[in-house]
């Protein structure tokens, strides 16, 4: 809890997402799902990339979504939210619910390269898990962020991402198959499932902030951060910015 109250005692960010719509004053928990796709031509050079940074392919999604928030926002501060089992040794042999969400803040200031973003970023996820035992509820309680009951207290982008499905008999089919809700806490959610030809990447977004064609923009615009990353660690995360041309593109569509 110490270590949360220091990674957290400074004036927490807003997200300055371009929304499309007024925000309304209080959270509607309204809910909609974009079924995307990064193929494996995309993912398998960007797990490659983050092997030899001694980093995991979720390390290196969260990178290129910090440097998509960024460049859209030009904020330097930002804080994703992902879940995590939340089990230590004590309650291995317990059955229960034991998930847990976790704010992972990233500083994006300096201009950073997509390689030292990526370094950012692991290290973030590494202390974030190291004291995730602190139950969300408890952090706030004991953070006590400003309130706002328009948005969700400590982050309003969450993004995951689900391991491979285990191998099972030939004799058996297996499918997996996406449901949505029609609600979200969140202003958008990245549920990133592993396939043999990709990532799943259904997004649950709130309809009231976002329209479906921006969700697919900025679906879009991450999928191309995520391959230059891969292919040029070095290129500095402000060339090119994506903020003007997406401004000038919500103006085109309104």
């Amino acid at each position: 809890m110490d270590w949360w109250k220091k990674q957290l005692a400074d004036s927490l960010p807003t997200l300055g997402w371009p929304n499309e719509k007024p925000r309304p004053a209080a959270q509607t928990y309204n809910g909609a799902t974009e079924m995307l796709f990064l193929p494996a031509a995309v993912v398998n050079p960007l797990k490659a990339y983050a092997e030899t940074e001694s980093a995991t392919l979720f390390m290196a999604l969260a990178a290129g979504f910090f440097t998509l928030m960024h460049r859209y926002t030009g904020q330097t501060d930002l804080i994703l939210g992902t879940p995590t089992a939340a089990r230590s040794p004590e309650t291995e042999g317990i059955m229960g619910y034991f998930l847990n969400l976790l704010p992972i803040r990233v500083n994006l200031s300096g201009n950073p390269t997509h390689r030292q973003v990526l370094h950012r970023t692991k290290a973030a996820v590494l202390d974030a898990l190291e004291h995730g035992q602190v139950p969300l509820l408890k952090l706030l309680e004991a953070v006590r962020p400003k309130r706002d009951d328009s948005r969700n207290p400590l982050f309003q982008i969450m993004i995951s991402l689900e391991p491979p499905m285990p191998p099972i008999d030939p004799a058996w089919d297996l499918t997996q198959a996406s449901a949505s809700s029609g609600s979200t806490k969140m202003d958008m959610y990245l549920n990133l499932d592993t396939r043999p030809d990709g990532l799943m990447a259904p997004i649950m977004y709130n309809p009231d902030l976002l329209a479906a064609a921006t969700v697919r923009k900025m679906f879009h615009d991450w999928q191309s951060i995520l391959e230059a990353a891969a292919a040029n660690p070095q290129e500095t995360i402000a060339k090119p910015t994506l903020a003007t041309r997406f401004k000038g593109w919500l103006k085109r569509t309104a």
